[in-house]
């Protein structure tokens, strides 16, 4: 079912946001990659998560 038209789909982006935060907040690699093959950053866009990983030093998710 879509949403009334000018409401706003508060779902979307979240997985992106999540995986940002844990990024930031230095959450080891294996724990990334863990919840990521779990699907817990189901909206995460590949390049996006290339770009955060690498600029934090963590190379690229697998």
């Amino acid at each position: 079912m879509r949403p009334e038209r000018g409401t706003i789909d508060r779902s979307i982006g979240r997985g992106n946001g999540v995986f940002l935060a844990h990024v930031a907040n230095r959450m080891p690699r294996p724990e990334i990659e863990r919840r990521f093959k779990a699907g817990e950053y189901e909206d995460l866009h590949k390049g996006l998560a290339t770009y955060a990983m690498a600029q934090a030093g963590m190379g690229r998710i697998k």
